[in-house]
Parts: C-alpha cells; structure tokens; sequence
C-alpha cells in the first residue's frame, strides 16, 4: 500500500470521525482527479475543466506544491494535503450548497440557463459571487446579463416589469431586490448597481430601515444619497404638473373646442409625493388624477408626463454615483468581453 493511499485513507478516517464535510452525491467523479473542501461537502471533480474556465483555479493548480504528497517522516508544512490520492484544496469561506450550484452549473448544462426566467435567487446569488470570486468570466457574463433582463435600464422596460408584478427569480418583486445589491456591491458589478440601487431605494423607509443591517456601510449611504436625490426629482414633478398644463393640452386635438385648455384640472396630487416613480406613469396620473379633459387632451398630457419621466430616469445612475445608462450597458458590455 503506497503512502498516498494510506495519507488518504488516514485523512478520510480524521474527517468522518469529526464529522466533517462528506462526498456530494452528483459532485464525485470516480475519475476526478481534485477534491475540494467545503464546510459541508467534499467534491471531487476535473482539474482541467476548472481551469479552462477560471483564472484563478489554473493559477492554483499551477503552484508547485499541489498534487505533491509528504514523504517519509519530514513535513515541512509545504506539502500538498491529499484525499485518496488526490489533491485536496480547501475552499475557504465557501458555503457548500454555494459551490453546488457553481460546480452543476459548470459541469451539467442543463442544471442552469441564463435565458431562464425560473432560476431561484439562491442559485443566482452563489453563480455571481463565485464566479467572481474566483473568476469564471463566462458564468458571470452569463449571469450579469439574466439580472440585467430582470432590472433593465429602459424605462419602458421595467415600468413593464413593475405593472406584471410576476415572481422575480421565483421571489416576490420585493424581496430580490436586496440581496442582489447585497451581492452586485460585494462583487463591484457596476453594470448591476445603479439599477439595483435605485430599485431598493424605491421603498418605504421602514422598509430601507429593515435591511440596513443586510448591506454594507458605504452600500447604504450611497442608496441613502441617491434616495434623497431622487425623491426630489419625483416630487418636482409632480408639483409641476398644474404649471405644464395647458401646454400640455394645447399639443392636442382637442375634441371639446379647445375647452379643455381652460376646464381641465388635477386633484390630489399630494398622494403622488412618494418614493414611489413607479406610480408617476403617464397614464395612471391622468386616469387618476386629471378632471375634465377629453380623450386626446388625456393622452397628450399622458405622453408629456412620460416625457419628464424619461428626463429624469436618465438622470438616475447620476443620482448614485454613476454616469449615465449608457455607461451602465459599456460596464456590461465589458463584463462580456472582458
């Protein structure tokens, strides 16, 4: 029996009697030649595949003490630990049901889709924070693009995404939002952030106040900031409205001789000055919010209101310390080709 064996053999024996981390039913390929650690699995899987993939695996697999075992009595603490004669590499700070997800997605194409709009947000969170962490660059494109298609930057798009109010990554719209800022700050994704940092800062304060804890210091004082900064822009557009008006109305054919100009007039407007842009589309203001005007005085002022909106939505990555939309889709354009 060669010393391999039996260093593994030994180090399995240690790991079962302290009740350590066991062999992951799908994630153990007889013929893996890597074993890697987890808190709570151990997954032996394809050296080569790893690294043809991600930087930094090849990086590791390249240091000259790994796949090398101790000999003899002498350990100098450089060698390599092994695991039934293979190399065992810790993955330090990684959960195990984490790096489940990571490993299917990357050896079993069928276990994940970018183009799927029912991959569970714990799958999502663990494939963008791995993929960064240890650089899979086409995991991470792919999952970049899946939240962007979620959170676009159109306007047009996610006033969409709002009014259907479907399951986002099969949670409630307003339970994804955080951890995935959670997730895109601690990664440095910037072609995720503005559009997540406006997302939960569209909220209640008492909502804000519930997950301050979830996110980081500089994470919340920059939705804070850009919270304050948007809520102006929302309420300067809507005490804005009555002044607009009549130019609104006289971009119209009117069907009521122009009587409209004069006639037409909002009520309640202060249930408007909230955190809330999504409650500020055109359409809703003025089936809601707009007496005495006729159908083609309605939609013009509906599409002059939508107007404004657009003005300010591309002021909003501004709002949070970012440029511009357009900047946001380079930043995920660079992702991809990076």
């Amino acid at each position: 029996m060669d010393d391999e064996t039996e260093d593994g053999r030994d180090s399995k024996r240690r790991r079962e009697e302290k009740d350590e981390p066991q062999r992951h039913d799908i994630l153990w390929f007889s013929d893996g030649n890597v074993v890697l650690a987890t808190d709570k699995y151990l997954f032996k899987v394809y050296k080569g595949l790893l690294s043809m993939h991600s930087s930094v695996f090849r990086d590791m697999f390249e240091l000259p003490n790994v796949g090398r075992s101790s000999a003899g009595d002498i350990d100098d603490g450089s060698a390599q630990e092994m695991y039934e004669g293979v190399p065992l590499i810790t993955l330090a700070g990684d959960k195990g049901e984490d790096v489940v997800h990571l490993l299917r997605a990357l050896y079993d194409h069928r276990y994940y889709s970018c183009h799927s709009k029912d991959t569970p947000l714990e799958t999502i969170l663990a494939l963008l924070l791995l993929s960064a962490k240890y650089d899979f660059k086409d995991l991470m494109t792919n999952v970049v693009k899946q939240i962007s298609r979620q959170f676009p930057t159109s306007l047009k798009k996610m006033d969409s995404i709002i009014d259907d109010d479907e399951p986002i990554f099969c949670e409630d719209q307003n339970d994804v939002g955080w951890p995935l800022l959670q997730a895109a700050h601690k990664c440095g994704v910037d072609a995720l952030l503005p559009i997540l940092y406006f997302f939960c800062s569209n909220m209640d304060m008492d909502v804000i106040l519930e997950e301050a804890n979830s996110i980081s210091p500089e994470c919340l004082r920059t939705l804070h900031k850009g919270r304050d900064e948007s809520i102006f822009m929302f309420s300067k557009l809507i005490s804005d409205l009555p002044e607009h008006l009549k130019g609104d109305i006289g971009k119209s054919k009117c069907l009521d001789d122009r009587l409209c100009a004069n006639k037409a007039r909002y009520f309640e407007l202060s249930l408007l000055n909230t955190p809330y842009f999504f409650h500020t589309r055109g359409r809703d203001v003025v089936k809601d919010r707009l007496a005495n005007a006729c159908k083609n005085c309605c939609s013009s002022v509906a599409k002059a209101i939508e107007k404004r909106r657009e003005e300010i939505w591309a002021k909003i990555p501004s709002f949070f310390g970012y440029s511009d939309w357009e900047g946001t889709r380079a930043s995920s354009n660079g992702v991809e080709n990076s």
